[in-house]
């Protein structure tokens, strides 16, 4: 899939700002689709699309999550100097935030607090 670079622009767009969680979605599916082309690779770096994507990691949605990360994968798939700038964009740090279990309003769960049988 190739993208022009206002088409990369307008899908950071609608990442960012959608209307909905399924909008944000399909924006991010088609901007980690994209981006298996070095040239789309290079619009979405050149339209600041990674600290966009890194900061969506934080969305309040799992689903943005989950596509964000996917999107950024994408990213880091093709190229080395790919892969350090998604690193330099703060990915790492973002995506190990996702990883840590968090327990009830958010905290995480403290290693004193007693297993559950289930």
């Amino acid at each position: 899939m190739e993208l022009s670079p206002r088409a990369v622009f307008e899908l950071l767009q609608q990442a960012q700002h959608g209307t909905s969680t399924a909008a944000q979605v399909d924006a991010l599916e088609s901007l980690a689709v994209a981006a298996s082309t070095s040239e789309a690779r290079r619009a979405i770096q050149a339209a600041g699309g990674l600290p966009v994507l890194v900061a969506l990691l934080g969305s309040d949605s799992s689903d943005v999550q989950l596509a964000a990360s996917f999107a950024l994968f994408t990213m880091c798939l093709y190229e080395d100097e790919d892969t350090a700038l998604v690193v330099a964009a703060g990915a790492v740090p973002a995506l190990l935030q996702l990883l840590r279990p968090t327990g009830a309003g958010g905290a995480a769960p403290s290693s004193a607090e007693p297993c559950q049988k289930v």
